[in-house]
């Protein structure tokens, strides 16, 4: 699951990196992944993701992140941007992520 998880860091990075006016993130009732393509959806400046994947897209950038915290190694910043992004996009209200931005 880390790989899959960290393919769709890679398109949310992406799709921000092509559209910086992206104004609006919400989360689609997909439950599952019902053929082989990317579970981020933009549409005219808005950006979704999957319901199916928001769990593993959690839960790795979260561990990544807090591994990193409770032991600190050099890291591409770009890596850092995207796991704290994906964190706060599912859930604003982590204040240890705010702050280490």
């Amino acid at each position: 699951m880390d790989v899959l998880a960290e393919r769709i860091l890679l398109d949310l990075r992406n799709t921000f990196k092509k559209d910086p006016l992206i104004d609006e993130f919400d989360v689609l009732p997909v439950h599952e992944s019902v053929s082989n393509k990317c579970p981020v959806i933009h549409v005219d400046h808005k950006i979704a993701l999957e319901d199916w994947c928001v769990k593993h897209v959690y839960v790795y950038a979260y561990s990544k992140f807090f591994a990193w915290r409770k032991k600190p190694y050099k890291i591409d910043p770009e890596c850092f941007l995207t796991w704290t992004s994906a964190i706060l996009l599912i859930n604003p209200e982590v204040e240890t992520v705010w702050n280490a931005r």
